[in-house]
């Protein structure tokens, strides 16, 4: 058999692969018989007949047709969760969105809280600590005039200025508990934001 009897039974039985591949094939194997110089026939022979070389070139197409095809099938699996989270991230924006403003808004509001406690307290506080001291000026100026009288406004303005001095603490226990407990609250909101 001759070099082109040998590529036209070999280019005829290729027919079913994509033309860029049938000639890459045929190129290669007229480039081996050439590379043999006068001795085509017996490289020829030694290639076998164009049926098995066909066979033989086909089926590693096949293979490696398949192995695009499964690397194809791994990319498109890869980028699939992400689609899903962007789409999962569309549907969730019309609940999270309110959910998060929900969330704020209570935050908000107990800070509101604690604040509005803090500043009544101080100013109850404030005023009870200042009629217990127009008391007892008011206590010890009545001394002179009647004992009895002045001793129950001094006893009374001593109840006033000790209620004074408890509100005092608890302003200070609400205002140190309050606004620690919300500054941990928000820097552990932060830091769970940070760790994702």
């Amino acid at each position: 058999m001759t070099k082109n009897e040998f590529l036209s039974q070999l280019e005829h039985r290729l027919r079913a692969l994509p033309e860029n591949e049938r000639n890459d094939a045929i190129e290669y194997y007229n480039g081996y018989i050439d590379d043999a110089g006068e001795d085509e026939a017996e490289a020829i022979e030694h290639l076998g007949s164009p049926a098995e070389v066909a066979a033989n070139i086909i089926a590693e197409y096949a293979v490696a047709d398949t192995r695009t095809t499964d690397e194809t099938v791994q990319d498109r699996k890869a980028t699939l969760p992400i689609a899903w989270t962007v789409i999962l991230a569309i549907f969730a924006v019309p609940i999270g969105l309110p959910l998060a403003i929900a969330v704020a808004a209570v935050a908000i509001a107990l800070l509101a809280v604690i604040f509005s406690l803090v500043v009544a307290f101080g100013a109850t506080a404030f005023a009870l600590v200042i009629g217990g001291a127009v008391g007892a000026v008011a206590g010890i100026l009545a001394l002179f005039q009647n004992l009895p009288l002045a001793l129950m406004m001094l006893g009374s303005t001593l109840v006033v200025f000790g209620l004074g001095i408890m509100f005092m603490k608890l302003t200070v226990a609400i205002s140190k508990s309050g606004f620690s407990s919300i500054s941990r609250f928000v820097g552990n909101v932060i830091m769970r934001r940070g760790q994702k």
